[in-house]
């Protein structure tokens, strides 16, 4: 006897919604806390790996910038090693940064809020 195309859906929905392995029985709740750290423990290395290619990627942009245009604007530093000193730092100097101070502390936040609601769930 061939089965019923409904029989057969039937099947096949009975096998989609029944679990294909029971879990063994020392799966503890303590095995499932030891995942958690170790996929956490995981995702921070991975954001200090990022973190890291960050950083060098914006050396590297600088270092970049100060090869292209360093010899145009800065004299060697032959000539200005003997004589340098601090810069002096006005108002006026800054005032094409303070923009971005806000920006940073609302980035920063955002962070401390994402990985904290992360965490939580």
């Amino acid at each position: 006897m061939t089965p019923t195309p409904s029989d057969r859906r039937l099947t096949a929905l009975h096998r989609a919604t029944t679990p294909r392995r029971a879990l063994p029985s020392h799966f503890t709740h303590r095995t499932l806390q030891r995942i958690e750290a170790r996929r956490q423990a995981t995702e921070r290395r991975n954001q200090r790996l990022l973190a890291v290619a960050a950083a060098l990627a914006v050396a590297g942009a600088f270092a970049f910038l100060g090869w292209m245009f360093g010899p145009v604007n800065i004299p060697p530093l032959t000539v200005s090693v003997p004589t340098l000193s601090v810069p002096h730092i006005d108002a006026d100097s800054l005032k094409p940064w303070l923009p971005l101070f806000p920006v940073f502390i609302l980035l920063f936040a955002f962070d401390w809020w994402l990985s904290r609601r992360r965490r939580s769930h």
